[in-house]
């Protein structure tokens, strides 16, 4: 179980002639409060400045590091996606740390300037394997590391975390929740790729579903490339991923095809391919070169041994990287939300021609099915390792300490002079600071005597209370409650509420309050 210090109390034992003086005091915060488990709970807005680098409003963080090993993919690591795995979102959630639904499970880089909040894909939240997928922010040269980037959370008034787009997280991901081929479309829709035959029959697309129908009959391709103009033909080394099914074919070897480093659509071309059957088709599934032009399998990179093909009426994720002059093929036999694939067998590897930048896409030919979830990031073998670094809280930590002048023991009639001597030790400010003092029944409090020492621009309000704290409403007057002049024994508790913050920066961190008082 993880300790939190937030303030300290410190009590001294003040000595009266034939009395035991217990002379106590405590800091209220409203906005940190023990719970059973002996975790802060925290409201639910937001009591952290910006203090020193750390985002406004986060208590907790952990730091990330992003280690590259000694190749470097075409384009570099400025926008290859990383994932962060077995991180215990659900820990943090019940000791009241994070939020349940993960808003506040933030990624920000800092660019030496000033901080950036990553977008970021979460799954897996208020588990024990939490993963966190992100893009590199910048550049890292090849066998090193970049320790700028955080994992922060503890932010009950976080907002919603920046929106997830297309290209912001992957270099490309459809899960084809709107039409692709309305209006402006995402995909370019031409014959590029010779698998089956030499005719094209268009995709369509189902709402219902939410997926891109393909229905070729015998013959047919319905071939579709990423057409966005800030991905298409300027990637050379990627892992592709697409989920696929298909409930016929014509007449039995439907073959589906992730098609990568297409170097133009709609004329003569070279490009790789995965290629894989439902039956009947030698060296399924293959990596091939191909040129259109030239017919199937101009080239052929690779091929399973022994054959595999794919079954009719099965959900199931395939993934195709390619990286330098090196190509896998992945079937995951399963839906896969997640392109990572470094810890399964890919079902065959295979090798390419020198590598060139090329569009990305799919191609049904003699199937009827569907497709879903196209995503494309940047790859490269091995990848970039990911450490999460130990946990760091930003908190306040309030160190109080009382004394009395004069010390031990005095005679009745002697004025105490007590000093409350507070500082902030924390590592953020300490917002709506409140120290109460209640003063034994043998002491009557003189007049006028408050005296608050505190940083420049920090100022405070003193209140009274003559019913043990119940309430603050109490004005001190001379010969209260039968005292003698200049002194008032109605008063028995005194607060202190501090209006600014206090900062952890000395010596703007420390301050004194002190007020008299006379043994009866």
């Amino acid at each position: 179980m993880r300790s939190r210090k937030h303030f300290d109390l410190l009590m001294r034992v003040t000595a009266i002639p034939g009395i035991f003086v217990l002379a106590g005091m405590g800091i209220v915060r409203p906005d940190l409060a023990p719970t059973t488990a002996g975790h802060p709970t925290r409201a639910a807005t937001s009591y952290l400045k910006v203090q020193g680098t750390w985002p406004v409003g986060y208590t907790l963080r952990r730091q990330i590091t992003v280690t590259t090993g000694p190749t470097t993919p075409v384009n570099g690591y400025q926008g290859y996606t990383v994932r962060i795995t077995g991180f215990d979102s659900a820990s943090e959630i019940a000791a009241g740390e994070m939020r349940a639904d993960g808003n506040d499970l933030r990624v920000f880089y800092w660019d030496g300037a000033s901080w950036i909040d990553v977008p970021r894909i979460v799954t897996g939240i208020n588990t024990a394997d939490t993963h966190i997928i992100f893009q590199c922010q910048a550049g890292i040269p090849a066998s090193s590391s970049d320790a700028n980037y955080y994992m922060y959370y503890g932010n009950a008034g976080a907002g919603l975390p920046p929106a997830v787009t297309r290209t912001n997280v992957y270099l490309w991901q459809d899960d084809f929740s709107t039409d692709p081929f309305s209006g402006v479309g995402r995909y370019t829709l031409a014959r590029a790729v010779d698998v089956h035959g030499n005719r094209y029959r268009a995709p369509s697309y189902s709402a219902a579903g939410q997926n891109v129908r393909f229905n070729t009959n015998d013959n047919f391709g319905s071939d579709m490339y990423i057409s966005d103009p800030g991905f298409s033909n300027g990637e050379q080394d990627v892992l592709i991923t697409v989920d696929q099914l298909s409930d016929r074919t014509w007449p039995t070897n439907g073959t589906n095809v992730i098609v990568a480093r297409l170097s133009a659509i709609n004329t003569s071309s070279t490009h790789l391919y995965a290629h894989y059957s439902a039956g009947s088709y030698p060296n399924s599934p293959a990596m091939a070169w191909d040129t259109w032009t030239n017919g199937e399998r101009n080239a052929l990179g690779g091929s399973a041994v022994p054959t595999a093909y794919w079954s009719l009426n099965q959900a199931r994720t395939w993934a195709l990287a390619v990286f330098g002059t090196t190509a896998r093929f992945w079937d995951d036999g399963d839906i896969d939300t997640e392109p990572w694939f470094g810890t399964e067998a890919p079902l065959l590897t295979g090798t390419t021609p020198a590598p060139q930048f090329g569009y990305v896409g799919v191609v049904p030919a003699q199937a009827r099915g569907w497709w879903d979830n196209l995503i494309v990031r940047r790859y490269t073998e091995p990848e970039p390792a990911m450490a999460l670094g130990a946990e760091e809280g930003m908190f306040a930590d309030m160190n109080i300490a009382k004394s009395v002048n004069p010390a031990g023991i005095q005679t009745p009639g002697t004025e105490l002079t007590y000093t409350i001597a507070i500082s902030n030790l924390g590592n953020t400010d300490a917002l709506s600071v409140v120290v109460a003092d209640t003063l034994p029944t043998q002491v009557d409090f003189r007049v006028g005597s408050v005296v608050s020492n505190l940083p420049p621009g920090v100022s405070v309000t003193v209140d009274y209370s003559n019913d043990g704290g119940a309430t603050w409403t109490y004005v001190p007057v001379s010969g209260g409650c039968g005292a003698a002049a200049s002194y008032d024994r109605c008063v028995r508790n005194i607060r202190w509420t501090l209006l600014n913050d206090l900062s952890p920066l000395a010596p703007d961190n420390a301050g004194t309050l002190e007020f008299v008082a006379i043994i009866q």
